[in-house]
């Protein structure tokens, strides 16, 4: 064979087997490439399904956010995502782990973070393939589920500035330009713990979504269109001298307009009020009564310059944000001082059990007493904290009364009241 022919054959050899090793590359690379894709749908599969099984534990508990919260796992400080504490849970599931966070998301509502993770070895090491959720799980608040009267009383309120307070009602199955507007429940006032709203009764169908708010006064002025709509905490009545059925008719002659207020806070996210998830405003703290579902306990911030977006700084320091003092509580260090405090906030220690004692138990509109018993399945023990945002300025108990088969309240009077 000739050198040329030689040459041929051996280019060849080499040819082929250049080709070969190519292809087995390329077979192993596409090995390698459906490995990791199958290992990442392992991963999101794992993490869907720890994530919903965590969303339906946390619903068993309605609108009990903070049993909810305890109910979860272990309370941790290392949370993934950033916040100084979360109830944690770890587990196994096809063939990989999960690690499964649940927060307070500083509104009606709690943070679920989860991370699905699934190994796999190719023949050089170890891959991880992971997948991470981070969602809110909201609850349904201040919706009438069977129907009833609408009970509104001022508590623990520590207000400088007067509010008036406005109720928002969104009527299912009704187009929204034709809602009803903004119906004033209380004249603009301060200081009116243990009295009730004025009014005749109002009835509120089932399936509607209430949404409540203050249109604050910093002088304590009425409306220029309407002057004696101003409550005066001394006489139990309005300045300009109304009570009875001229005081209600004056509430109800009045039509809302924002440029009557120095401002206007709603207790939801007039945005997001739809009967699918509402969700809280920045101003407010929405609490559910953890033994009755249509009774809600709404605190009020009252000042207009505290709410910082996600990206700012100190957008987690209590201090200085709304939505850190909701989520984190108040940052205190024995009394409050804002200097010197480490600006991530004690959290909530303490709740109370709010029970409202009327003056005269046969009268269900009889003014009252408030009682709170520090405990663990209430509300959050709000405090005057001075200058920083503490949600305690404008104070309700908000409540559905049933219908009774008399067309009346169901007030539950003691015995002896029926006589």
């Amino acid at each position: 064979m000739g050198k040329a022919a030689l040459l041929f054959v051996l280019a060849s050899s080499i040819g082929g087997a250049t080709l070969l090793y190519t292809t087995q590359e390329a077979d192993v690379q596409a090995s390698a490439h459906q490995g990791e894709y199958e290992a990442d749908v392992i991963a999101r599969e794992i993490a869907r399904t720890a994530f919903n099984t965590a969303s339906a534990d946390i619903h068993r508990y309605g609108t009990d956010i903070d049993q909810a919260i305890r109910a979860f796992g272990p309370e941790v400080s290392d949370c993934a995502t950033g916040k100084n504490k979360c109830a944690r849970r770890t587990g196994q599931m096809m063939g990989g782990t999960y690690v499964a966070e649940a927060s307070y998301d500083g509104g009606n509502g709690v943070d679920v973070y989860v991370r699905g993770e699934f190994r796999y070895v190719t023949d050089r090491d170890t891959v991880v393939a992971d997948h991470e959720i981070n969602e809110s799980q909201s609850v349904s608040v201040l919706r009438v589920s069977s129907g009833g009267f609408l009970r509104i009383q001022f508590i623990d309120s520590m207000a400088g500035y007067c509010s008036a307070i406005f109720l928002q009602r969104t009527l299912p199955g009704v187009a929204p330009e034709e809602q009803p507007l903004p119906e004033m429940v209380y004249a603009p006032g301060n200081g009116r713990n243990g009295q009730r709203n004025i009014g005749t009764e109002v009835y509120l169908e089932p399936g509607t979504q209430m949404n409540f708010a203050i249109g604050v006064s910093t002088n304590c002025s009425a409306p220029s269109r309407y002057p004696n709509l101003v409550w005066d905490k001394s006489r139990k009545t309005n300045k300009g001298g109304l009570s009875g059925q001229a005081l209600l008719d004056a509430l109800a002659a009045y039509d809302y307009r924002a440029s009557d207020w120095n401002w206007t806070h709603w207790a939801l996210d007039a945005s997001t009020v739809s009967f699918s998830d509402p969700r809280e405003g920045p101003w407010a703290m929405v609490e559910t009564d953890p033994n009755n579902d249509q009774r809600w306990r709404i605190a009020f911030e009252d000042i207009h310059n505290w709410n910082l977006p996600p990206e700012h700084p100190d957008y987690h320091n209590p201090n200085k944000s709304l939505w850190a003092t909701k989520e984190y509580g108040y940052d205190w260090t024995g009394s409050y001082k804002t200097k010197g405090n480490d600006g991530q906030g004690d959290g909530w220690t303490d709740t109370v059990n709010t029970v409202l004692e009327a003056d005269d138990e046969c009268d269900p509109l009889s003014t009252y007493r408030v009682v709170d018993y520090v405990g663990r399945d209430g509300f959050h023990d709000l405090r005057d904290t001075g200058s920083p945002a503490d949600f305690s300025d404008q104070v309700i108990m908000v409540e559905i009364v049933p219908q009774g088969a008399d067309g009346k309240p169901v007030e539950n009077l003691p015995a002896h009241c029926s006589a």
